[in-house]
């Protein structure tokens, strides 16, 4: 594959150009979004993310670092999910997963309790084609 990819991210103390940090990793290189700066735990501190993939339809991922206040050092969080949306006044994370041209669509609602991401509710949808809409189905 002659994708470009990003195989490290480097932190560095902006006013002396001191390397803080270094964070080795595979990702797919996107362009202007790649890393994305964000709240991702709600904890008031803002911490980054970097563009992982891309699958069929709009579907994506990212890998997400959390910054811990104590060790002045970022961490790689434990979130995952495709296409996940965060909601700062609501401190919720939604998922968006579709696949097979979108006739099986699921969503999802997390909470963040100790940096980790907690299942509130999942819906899982197919589409009809005796209706022409989609229907809830079972989620496995």
């Amino acid at each position: 594959d002659d994708s470009p990819m990003i195989t490290e991210i480097k932190i560095l103390e902006k006013k002396t150009d001191k390397l803080i940090q270094q964070i080795a990793l595979e990702c797919q290189l996107w362009g202007l979004n790649n890393i994305m700066v964000d709240d991702y735990n709600f904890d008031g501190i803002e911490d980054f993310s970097v563009f992982e993939s891309s699958y069929a339809g709009p579907n994506t991922s990212r890998l997400y670092f959390l910054y811990n206040p104590t060790t002045g050092k970022y961490f790689e969080s434990s979130f995952s999910g495709t296409s996940l949306q965060f909601n700062s006044k609501t401190k919720r994370i939604s998922e968006h997963n579709q696949c097979c041209a979108g006739r099986s669509v699921i969503t999802a609602e997390y909470k963040v309790v100790n940096n980790k991401m907690v299942l509130i509710k999942q819906t899982c949808m197919e589409y009809d084609d005796k209706t022409g809409d989609y229907k809830k189905v079972k989620c496995d």
